[in-house]
């Protein structure tokens, strides 16, 4: 492919530089992610929305631990683009990929954060800026990097913000 990347999933060449994607974007090959990623099932409440780059836990530790992994918290063994299954660090079981992406871009309704028609995005108040996309947290790794996770406004369910 000369200076892009196999899509694995129909043959063809992409123009996707090997190692251009980050955590999160989407992908068609594992070599189209940086560093040690794999291109990996985007699992929203065990059902797959998707593939996108997931950073490989160092020593089986995500966030929890490593705060450059931040919001890959959760441990998954998931289904790589190729087929074979795949430990990864992935956001937490209520968020996806898309809203990891979506975090802090503006937004009118729930539904343009994440995934459309699902419930992983919210549109909702980040860094004091209304009408911002976000996503369900219950402890602060589950955020970006200098975030927090708690109730904002008047809403009941905590977000990153």
């Amino acid at each position: 492919c000369g200076s892009g990347t196999c899509d694995v999933t129909t043959n063809r060449c992409t123009t996707v530089a090997p190692g251009s994607l980050q955590r999160c974007e989407p992908c068609t090959s594992d070599t189209q992610c940086a560093g040690m990623s794999a291109c990996a099932a985007d699992m929203y409440m065990g059902n797959r929305v998707g593939f996108a780059c997931m950073p490989l836990p160092s020593n089986t530790q995500c966030a929890q631990t490593v705060e450059a992994l931040r919001p890959m918290i959760e441990v998954e063994s998931v289904p790589s683009i190729s087929g074979a299954t795949v430990t990864v660090c992935a956001p937490n079981l209520s968020a996806t990929c898309q809203s990891v992406l979506d975090f802090n871009t503006g937004c009118q309704v729930d539904d343009d954060c994440g995934v459309p028609g699902l419930n992983d995005g919210r549109c909702t108040t980040v860094a004091a800026s209304a009408d911002r996309c976000s996503f369900a947290c219950g402890v602060v790794e589950e955020c970006p990097t200098n975030r927090t996770c708690g109730v904002v406004d008047s809403e009941i369910e905590t977000r990153c913000h």
